[in-house]
């Protein structure tokens, strides 16, 4: 499923990324460290680490970046009345 599956599919990198606010209208994306493939794993197995390693960067990015997801459910739910 997803990402980890298409990877595991295609034996190709599985990059995570982010952008951090920087200021109005300013962010600074960055491109982390593939999380590298076990190929002793089975598929299954393979994307459920991926999946956790998945939500350990994102959990490390949120803690350490707080100011760039504050408000981010707000701002959605205003785009999706402007889409109506």
């Amino acid at each position: 499923p997803g990402a980890p599956g298409l990877a595991w599919q295609t034996d190709a990198a599985l990059l995570t990324q982010h952008a951090i606010w920087m200021g109005p209208c300013r962010y600074e994306v960055v491109v982390s460290e593939p999380i590298l493939m076990d190929r002793q794993q089975s598929r299954r197995e393979w994307i459920e680490v991926a999946v956790a390693e998945f939500v350990r960067r994102l959990t490390q990015n949120v803690s350490t970046h707080p100011a760039s997801w504050l408000g981010w459910a707000a701002r959605r739910h205003l785009r999706w009345e402007a889409d109506s």
